[in-house]
């Protein structure tokens, strides 16, 4: 019996085979002896060990009983362990005729090899810009090799000792068959063999594995512009080229066609395509390109059109923005700055801007100039979908982020005390501001809760009392300084005078408003009250010069009495008070 077994599989052969890993498991062989009826040899697996019996007869339904070993005193029946394939001989001694047999059989633990060749259907027809006969070669890749139809292989298996007892195949990781038949594949996908051989005893060979593909589609080619596959007319500038990019899922591109409506024939695309050549306006371009397993696509065509103008920047400030007595331009922080651009072919690219000389950088949403700069020096650039670059657009203005600094003045009667101003209706308040940048745009004020003002010219507060005053500034730009406050008191009334004397007045001088009478050694207090302060207490005696009031007054000569009070506060009114009576014995 011949020891190649031939196995006939439709599959791809790599020029190398690799030994891999299968998801699916391998399944289990087992071993067992076998006995070739042609050659009358027996074959054992290596790892098995053999056992001795004696027959009766050489019937295999005989009787028969296992032999011990000599040294084997516990009864137990133990083989013979095999160490080496081959041939293998067990030898019966006779000591008395020195007679011997030699029983023959073969150890086999020897697995065995396989082996996978393939044959490609031949092409109808050589495609367009692919050289060679019409035998269809395969393609080799790192996908493996790639053929456009369908794909004849074979396998063939070899054992030294026992033979071939099958040869088993996994496709795509799919449960491991024997094959017992030629096998086709005549469908467009990848493919992943794997395949091995069992000998008659159980020996199976590790497995091995091929990638293949049919690839029977024809490619697809792009027009590429900025990166994306642009299924639009495009519009380009004659500083661009045309970029193809042609996709094949199987096999890959092997080549690539192109011309324009003033070519006769295709050219072989191989780098960027320059428009320089091309006038301005409307312009076609045809392409395709081939696979590398012979499939060639349809030409298929695409207008476009040569686009050099360059687009318009135009930089919009929204919020705060004001121009100056001195002509410059200022900003706060709160400005926002908008950046777009028109163009009229192609559209626009893309908007790019440097800040204080700074790289150019995307603009992708509005921004806000950084407080802490003074002069704010943008630069812009606008690029189209042509490639078409705009001059840089130069906008400068300078950063108020400062409020300015307001303050007030009063004229007239004012004293300041423990914080608290004192004023009368007559005081004038006077407001002013400074700004350094912008200038100032207004002065505003607030008395107690009522609403806010704003100033004009310096005003007076009439109503008596206590008040909160509030006032601020705020530039052109609306930067707003804290309101600030400050406590006054406006005081329009004079002392009020309160005389008390030593002795109680009679309730009946009281009554009939008569001047009171009291003993000699009677003493009148005089004490004076005010908003603002009292300032001093003055008095006269029946006519006589004024006097400072130091201390109480002491009566103690009999006689009739006319004293003339004064009090002056500290804002300079002065209240006064007589106070008439009568000293008796």
């Amino acid at each position: 019996m011949n020891k190649t077994a031939l196995f006939i599989v439709f599959l791809l052969l790599l020029p190398l085979v690799a030994q891999d890993k299968s998801s699916v498991r391998q399944p289990d062989h087992p071993k067992k002896a076998y006995c070739d009826p042609v050659r009358n040899k027996l074959y054992w697996p290596l790892e098995k060990p053999v056992y001795v019996r004696l027959a009766e007869s050489a019937d295999s339904n005989a009787a028969s009983y296992p032999l011990l070993a000599d040294d084997d005193s516990t009864g137990t029946k133990s083989g013979i362990r095999l160490d080496i394939s081959g041939s293998q001989f067990i030898r019966w001694y006779n000591y008395l005729t020195h007679d011997s047999v030699k029983l023959r059989f073969f150890a086999d633990g020897e697995p065995p090899e396989c082996s996978m060749t393939l044959t490609g259907e031949k092409t109808k027809a050589k495609p367009t810009g692919v050289q060679g006969s019409d035998e269809q070669k395969p393609v080799v890749s790192q996908a493996g090799p790639c053929y456009s139809r369908s794909v004849a292989a074979s396998f063939s298996a070899r054992d030294r000792l026992s033979g071939i007892g099958g040869v088993y195949v996994s496709v795509n990781n799919a449960a491991w068959e024997r094959a017992a038949s030629d096998i086709v594949f005549n469908k467009e996908a990848r493919y992943r063999v794997g395949y091995y051989a069992v000998d008659r005893v159980g020996n199976a060979g590790a497995p091995r594995f091929q990638d293949f593909s049919i690839d029977a589609t024809p490619p697809v080619t792009f027009l590429v512009f900025n990166g994306k596959a642009d299924e639009k007319d495009t519009i380009f500038s004659r500083s661009q080229g045309i970029t193809f990019s042609g996709v094949d899922t199987i096999s890959g591109i092997h080549e690539t066609w192109y011309r324009f409506e003033v070519d006769k024939k295709f050219s072989t695309y191989k780098n960027p395509v320059s428009l320089k050549a091309l006038k301005d306006g409307a312009h076609i371009v045809s392409y395709f390109s081939v696979d590398n397993a012979g499939n060639e696509e349809q030409p298929k065509s695409r207008s476009f059109v040569i686009d050099d103008s360059p687009p318009v920047p135009l930089v919009t400030l929204e919020g705060d923005r004001v121009t100056a007595d001195d002509g410059q331009d200022y900003i706060s922080p709160r400005t926002i700055v908008k950046i777009t651009a028109t163009d009229d072919k192609s559209g626009v690219g893309k908007i790019e801007y440097a800040i204080e000389n700074a790289e150019f950088v995307p603009y992708t949403s509005p921004f806000r100039f950084s407080p802490q700069l003074k002069k704010c020096v943008l630069e812009v650039r606008v690029t189209d979908k042509a490639g078409n670059c705009s001059q840089k657009h130069r906008v400068s203005m300078r950063m108020d982020a400062q409020p300015p600094k307001s303050s007030y003045t009063i004229s007239g009667p004012l004293v300041e005390k423990n914080g608290v101003l004192y004023l009368t209706a007559e005081s004038r308040i006077t407001l002013s501001a400074k700004d350094d940048a912008s200038g100032v745009s207004a002065l505003k004020y607030r008395i107690d809760d009522a609403a806010e003002a704003v100033y004009t010219q310096p005003f007076a507060i009439a109503s008596e009392g206590r008040h909160l005053f509030h006032y601020l500034s705020v530039d052109k730009v609306n930067n707003g300084e804290d309101t600030q406050a400050v406590v006054m008191v406006v005081d329009n009334t004079p002392p009020r005078i309160v005389e008390t004397f030593s002795i109680q007045i009679s309730p009946a001088d009281t009554a009939n408003k008569k001047a009171p009478k009291f003993p000699a050694g009677t003493a009148l207090f005089l004490a004076a009250t005010d908003a603002s302060g009292v300032d001093g207490i003055w008095y006269a005696v029946n006519g006589k010069r004024e006097t400072k009031y130091n201390g109480d007054l002491q009566f103690n000569e009999a006689g009739k009495y006319s004293v003339v009070i004064t009090a002056k506060d500290i804002l300079g009114k002065v209240g006064e008070k007589k106070v008439e009576f009568e000293i008796a014995n």
